[in-house]
């Protein structure tokens, strides 16, 4: 999985936040979530 970081990046880009959709309250996963969860790498790139 590749990503492109800049210098503004955060964690919540990368790992994910909360939203509300709704009255429910859900998580949405960033990309480095996703690849944790897929067993597959991070290439973070600048």
């Amino acid at each position: 999985m590749m990503h492109i970081c800049t210098d503004r990046t955060d964690l919540d880009e990368l790992i994910g936040k909360q939203d509300w959709e709704g009255q429910d309250l859900l998580f949405r996963y960033g990309p480095l979530a996703q690849a944790m969860k897929r067993g597959g790498g991070v290439d973070s790139r600048t």
